[in-house]
């Protein structure tokens, strides 16, 4: 295997929680995770900073096995589900706009959502919090035609006939399906579709440039290839992939345009000052201690982002089934004497 690192070493930072010498300095956590990338179990690009100043920022392994082409920084990864942390901003625009009410049921946005149950008895609220019952479009049509799936209606068009597996409000379910119906929501009160309104009020004002929803068959400079063993041998994961990302996950990003989401998170810039927070976990600006803390996983993908009350941000992407990109981060935190739980979604296709 070529190793590949390109690595950016900042100056000591203070205010960190463990000191910046040791398994905790820089070179360190550099030499960590260059031996996880030399046994062949990590491929990617890792991102510490401390008050949006990058004390660690290095790239390994390779983006494109078949070409030899390396991973860098400005290498674009499948984010999985980690785009979830993007919808929800979303929502909450449309909440701060006065567009959606988040306890009123979604058929007074959607009266012609084709399941009565889901028009009438499921909310806002309980799809964001995932407490509404509905199920998942990993399912056999997904396996089917996945290359061909490339809209919030395709994505639907999986599920939307499928019972409620349970009365909304009274149970929990991680929801990937809950998460389309959002889309949903967003392009019927917005006008405009999930992809454009996304770009044109969460990733555009950020500033991330280089994170889009791009289409399977697109061609796009340094965009890495999943690589998965979760059906054998190490090999591409393209059987995996929808024709374009969604609402629930799969849009592409790099570690630098996540940064620039963290410090839009951090400083309140995405929504009125009233609603900032509901993003955020409690007590994130008031001497709270838990993280900002969001993964995705599939074949051949694991993203791990992690923002730190005191200014402390963690985000690792890989190409590399999970856990590769979660065990770097939690040891990282471990190192900065923080915990980081997991929590990553690991989404297998039908069949896997």
């Amino acid at each position: 295997m070529r190793l590949n690192a390109i690595l950016f070493i900042g100056m000591p930072l203070a205010g960190l929680s463990a000191q910046v010498h040791g398994e905790s300095s820089p070179q360190a956590l550099e030499g960590f995770v260059r031996m996880r990338a030399a046994a062949d179990s990590f491929s990617g690009a890792v991102l510490v900073a401390k008050d949006g100043v990058p004390m660690l920022r290095a790239a390994f392994g390779l983006a494109e096995r078949e070409g030899q082409q390396p991973v860098t920084p400005e290498t674009k990864f499948n984010l999985g589900s980690i785009d979830k942390l993007i919808t929800r901003i979303a929502i909450w625009q449309l909440v701060a706009a006065g567009k959606l009410q988040l306890d009123a049921p979604i058929g007074r946005y959607l009266p012609d959502y084709p399941n009565r149950d889901v028009r009438e008895k499921v909310t806002a609220r309980h799809l964001y919090q995932m407490s509404s019952g509905v199920g998942d479009f990993f399912n056999e049509e997904f396996r089917r035609r996945h290359d061909r799936i490339r809209s919030v209606d395709d994505y639907l068009s999986l599920f939307v006939k499928e019972p409620l597996r349970f009365e909304p409000g009274t149970g929990r379910l991680y929801s990937n399906g809950g998460y389309i119906i959002l889309g949903k929501l967003i392009e019927r009160l917005s006008g405009e579709s999930y992809y454009d309104y996304v770009l044109a009020n969460v990733t555009g004002p950020a500033g991330m440039t280089h994170t889009r929803h791009y289409f399977l068959d697109e061609r796009v400079p340094d965009r890495a290839v999943g690589y998965t063993r979760m059906r054998g041998p190490l090999s591409p994961n393209i059987e995996s992939l929808a024709g374009r990302g969604s609402p629930a996950g799969g849009g592409y990003s790099t570690v630098d345009d996540f940064l620039k989401l963290d410090a839009a998170l951090r400083a309140g810039s995405l929504l009125p000052a009233t609603f900032a927070d509901s993003i955020l976990p409690p007590g994130f600006r008031s001497g709270g201690t838990e993280p900002l803390n969001y993964g995705g996983g599939g074949p051949g993908t694991n993203t791990q982002y992690a923002a730190f009350p005191d200014g402390t941000t963690i985000i690792v992407f890989t190409n590399f089934d999970p856990p590769a990109a979660t065990t770097v981060a939690q040891e990282i935190a471990r190192r900065l004497g923080k915990t980081l739980p997991g929590g990553t979604r690991v989404l297998r296709r039908p069949g896997g």
